[in-house]
């Protein structure tokens, strides 16, 4: 799957939004968890479905908009069709 078939997915209102990078709330939200405990504790079994990281001096964890896009691509099931 290619950059442009995600952002014609969800990518283009996410990167509007949000920028090149997503942390907090709205992060664990796209992932579909329900708390920042649960987001938390994902972290910490390593369970979470992309790839998250520190930025120093910031509190949290971020991710790339872009991972969070093609994660939701995949996660919907629609990889390998045109989106409805």
């Amino acid at each position: 799957m290619t950059l442009c078939e995600c952002q014609d997915f969800h990518g283009e209102p996410l990167l509007q939004t949000h920028g090149p990078l997503m942390g907090g709330r709205h992060l664990w939200r796209a992932l579909g968890y329900p708390t920042a405990q649960a987001f938390s504790k994902a972290v910490e079994r390593n369970t979470v479905p992309i790839a998250t990281f520190r930025i120093p001096h910031r509190r949290g964890r971020f991710a790339l908009t872009n991972d969070v896009v093609q994660w939701l691509h995949l996660a919907s099931g629609r990889s390998n069709h045109a989106p409805s």
